[in-house]
Protein backbone atom coordinates (compact mmCIF):
# COMPACT_ATOMS: atom_id res chain seq x y z
CA UNK A 1 0.00 0.00 0.00
CA UNK A 2 1.05 3.59 -1.25
CA UNK A 3 -0.21 6.83 0.16
CA UNK A 4 0.42 10.14 -2.31
CA UNK A 5 -0.92 13.32 -1.56
CA UNK A 6 -2.33 13.96 -5.18
CA UNK A 7 -4.87 12.26 -7.70
CA UNK A 8 -3.07 9.53 -10.24
CA UNK A 9 -3.50 10.62 -13.72
CA UNK A 10 -5.32 8.43 -16.03
CA UNK A 11 -4.89 4.92 -15.70
CA UNK A 12 -1.42 5.12 -14.17
CA UNK A 13 -0.72 2.00 -12.10
CA UNK A 14 3.00 3.49 -10.64
CA UNK A 15 2.90 5.64 -8.16
CA UNK A 16 6.83 7.82 -8.44
CA UNK A 17 5.94 10.00 -5.76
CA UNK A 18 4.63 7.98 -2.86
CA UNK A 19 4.52 9.98 0.55
CA UNK A 20 4.15 6.38 3.17
CA UNK A 21 4.87 2.64 1.87
CA UNK A 22 3.48 -0.29 3.69
CA UNK A 23 4.72 -3.20 3.15
CA UNK A 24 3.57 -6.80 4.21
CA UNK A 25 6.45 -9.19 4.21
CA UNK A 26 6.05 -12.71 2.93
CA UNK A 27 8.07 -15.75 4.13
CA UNK A 28 9.52 -15.45 0.48
CA UNK A 29 10.40 -12.23 -0.30
CA UNK A 30 11.45 -10.93 3.29
CA UNK A 31 14.57 -10.64 3.32
CA UNK A 32 14.77 -9.29 -0.11
CA UNK A 33 11.94 -6.75 1.17
CA UNK A 34 13.72 -5.88 4.37
CA UNK A 35 17.13 -5.12 3.03
CA UNK A 36 17.08 -4.48 -1.06
CA UNK A 37 13.05 -3.50 -1.05
CA UNK A 38 14.07 -0.65 2.26
CA UNK A 39 17.19 0.62 0.89
CA UNK A 40 15.46 1.51 -2.94
CA UNK A 41 12.13 3.01 -1.10
CA UNK A 42 14.49 5.77 1.17
CA UNK A 43 16.37 6.66 -1.68
CA UNK A 44 12.74 8.11 -2.94
CA UNK A 45 12.81 11.96 -2.10
CA UNK A 46 8.88 11.84 -1.49
CA UNK A 47 8.81 9.08 0.94
CA UNK A 48 8.25 9.96 4.92
CA UNK A 49 7.16 6.80 6.24
CA UNK A 50 8.28 2.85 5.32
CA UNK A 51 6.15 0.65 7.25
CA UNK A 52 6.82 -3.07 7.41
CA UNK A 53 3.87 -5.72 9.05
CA UNK A 54 6.02 -8.81 10.10
CA UNK A 55 3.71 -11.85 9.70
CA UNK A 56 5.39 -13.93 11.72
CA UNK A 57 4.95 -12.67 14.68
CA UNK A 58 2.82 -9.35 15.69
CA UNK A 59 5.84 -6.56 14.94
CA UNK A 60 5.54 -3.65 12.98
CA UNK A 61 8.73 -1.41 12.02
CA UNK A 62 8.02 2.18 10.92
CA UNK A 63 10.97 4.18 9.27
CA UNK A 64 10.42 7.62 9.40
CA UNK A 65 12.50 10.59 7.82
CA UNK A 66 13.69 13.37 10.22
CA UNK A 67 14.19 17.14 9.60
CA UNK A 68 17.53 16.56 8.97
CA UNK A 69 16.80 13.65 5.82
CA UNK A 70 17.94 11.01 8.24
CA UNK A 71 16.22 7.50 8.98
CA UNK A 72 14.81 6.56 12.23
CA UNK A 73 13.10 3.12 12.79
CA UNK A 74 10.66 2.60 15.46
CA UNK A 75 9.53 -0.76 16.22
CA UNK A 76 5.93 -1.98 17.81
CA UNK A 77 5.32 -5.12 19.70
CA UNK A 78 2.58 -4.11 22.25
CA UNK A 79 1.84 -0.80 21.88
CA UNK A 80 -0.28 0.81 19.20
CA UNK A 81 1.15 3.11 16.31
CA UNK A 82 1.12 6.74 16.72
CA UNK A 83 -1.54 7.51 13.45
CA UNK A 84 -2.74 10.85 12.41
CA UNK A 85 -4.23 12.07 15.88
CA UNK A 86 -4.76 8.62 17.79
CA UNK A 87 -2.88 5.26 17.29
CA UNK A 88 -3.62 2.35 15.36
CA UNK A 89 -3.53 -0.95 17.35
CA UNK A 90 -1.83 -4.27 16.38
CA UNK A 91 -4.71 -5.96 17.31
CA UNK A 92 -6.44 -4.18 14.55
CA UNK A 93 -3.70 -4.71 11.86
CA UNK A 94 -3.92 -7.98 12.43
CA UNK A 95 -7.39 -8.52 13.25
CA UNK A 96 -7.92 -10.95 9.93
CA UNK A 97 -4.68 -13.12 10.30
CA UNK A 98 -3.21 -16.28 12.36
CA UNK A 99 -2.22 -13.62 14.57
CA UNK A 100 -5.17 -12.26 15.99
CA UNK A 101 -5.72 -12.67 19.40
Amino acid sequence: MSVLCHQLPGDTATIETPRVVAEVLSPSTRTYDLIEKRAAYRKLPSLQAYVIVHTALQHVEVDLRDGNDRWVTSTFERDGLPFGNGTLALEDIYIRSSLSP
